[in-house]
């Protein structure tokens, strides 16, 4: 399913950057192209949307995945593989 009205974002991955106050940036720090995504925050706070951010393709994949072999989910031979990109999704969105 495709949003007609997507919002084009910072383009991830998105990272820590480590400052008197963490903030969550874009980019690289090796040539001073790094952009700030927000600012001003308890590192948890960094590191949840760093997390949440960074694996949202992947999670969205996974779930169009299953979405589409919904059906035949049970009798199919692909169950594998789609529940081991959802376990890897996962374990990114947890941050491992």
């Amino acid at each position: 399913m495709t949003n007609k009205t997507e919002v084009k974002h910072t383009p991830t991955p998105w990272r820590i950057y480590r400052d008197s106050m963490p903030a969550v940036v874009s980019g690289s720090d090796a040539d001073d192209t790094f952009r700030y995504v927000a600012q001003d925050m308890t590192e948890a706070d960094a590191e949840f949307i760093v997390r949440a951010a960074n694996a949202h393709v992947s999670l969205l994949d996974v779930c169009e995945a299953l979405h589409n072999i919904r059906h035949e989910l049970l009798d199919s031979p692909q169950v594998a593989l789609v529940l081991a990109a959802l376990d890897a999704a996962l374990a990114k969105a947890r941050g491992k």
